[in-house]
């Protein structure tokens, strides 16, 4: 009877284990082919420069201005003027 027992449960989680490993499979399968023909649309595109690019209702961000060096040296008058 205990036998029985250990052979339904190993039966169960090898059954188990095939349908995760499946469902993986076709996620990844599905996955790739998605990948596949995005990159089949983008080689279909003609060559233009980035800038030329319509991204339609993507939103791009906004470019920023560096940030001045942290070891720049500072005027005496600012140092006075942010002690003040």
């Amino acid at each position: 009877m205990i036998a029985l027992a250990i052979t339904c449960l190993l039966v169960a989680a090898l059954f188990a284990t095939l349908l995760s490993a499946t469902d993986s499979l076709m996620r990844g399968w599905h996955s790739y082919g998605a990948l596949a023909k995005e990159l089949r649309a983008l080689r279909a595109m003609p060559q233009v420069s980035s800038a030329e690019i319509c991204f339609g209702k993507t939103r791009m961000p906004a470019c920023r201005q560096a940030r001045r060096p942290a070891r720049q040296l500072r005027s005496a008058a600012a140092a006075i003027r942010a002690a003040a």
